[in-house]
């Protein structure tokens, strides 16, 4: 392999574990799951021995065990995960390393996306502390583009192609102050189905992560807008 290529590998796999992506790229199995539920088991009762039964050499067996799996466990997933990596197109690394960007902007970490437990999770608190919470964590108007052109970039491109109308169709909501002070969970639930609709329109995806990921788009735009404009936030209440 050359060493560019290697490089790249390598740092996409760093990214990956730092992000949590590694998981969609490659699920946990049950049987590694026991394997970890086992390491977890064997370290508590080395604690255990430690602590509440003086057995030290006992419980520091068990730790030593317990590290030595865990330790056979990271290199068997790193391997698995690197063989993954490599035998990705292009075209896939670029979309893989665009996903694992965007979180590292965004700082979270990638889980399963269900939008049925999204909109509970919503419920109950106003869509301008969305916005704020945005705010908060990113600060940087240019951490706010940065989010915005790498979500869009994780999109098929038929998708891509909608996101600057989509914007502006919303952006048409910003001078509502009542629309603002919507439960996130309805506003969330509006958004998503007109990405479906548009979405459909051009025979683009509609699964979950690409709802959400239109959804974010939107409100990303929203703070980036804010940030940059504190009569903004003041209208929409968050200042």
């Amino acid at each position: 392999m050359p060493q560019d290529k290697a490089d790249n590998t390598l740092e996409i796999l760093i990214t990956l574990l730092k992000t949590g992506l590694d998981e969609k790229i490659v699920p946990r199995s049950e049987g590694y799951k026991f394997v970890l539920f086992f390491i977890i088991l064997t370290a508590i009762t080395g604690i255990y021995n430690i602590i509440f039964l003086l057995r030290v050499t006992d419980g520091l067996l068990c730790l030593i065990i317990a590290a030595a799996f865990y330790y056979l466990c990271y290199i068997y997933r790193k391997r698995k995960l690197l063989k993954t990596i490599k035998n990705m197109s292009p075209e896939e690394l670029t979309t893989l390393s665009n996903a694992a960007q965007v979180l590292l902007v965004r700082g979270e970490k990638w889980s399963i996306v269900n939008v049925d437990n999204l909109k509970l999770q919503f419920k109950g608190n106003p869509f301008n502390l969305l916005i704020k919470q945005h705010l908060k964590k990113l600060k940087d108007p240019q951490k706010f583009m940065e989010a915005i052109f790498g979500t869009t970039q994780i999109l098929s491109l038929s998708a891509q192609s909608l996101t600057e109308s989509f914007i502006d169709r919303w952006n048409e909501r910003v001078y509502d102050k009542e629309f603002w002070r919507k439960d996130t969970s309805d506003v969330f639930s509006e958004i998503i189905e007109d990405a479906r609709s548009a979405l459909s329109s051009v025979n683009a995806p509609t699964d979950d992560e690409t709802l959400f990921n239109m959804f974010q788009i939107v409100v990303l735009s929203y703070a980036y807008s804010a940030s940059t404009q504190p009569k903004m936030q003041k209208f929409i209440g968050i200042k």
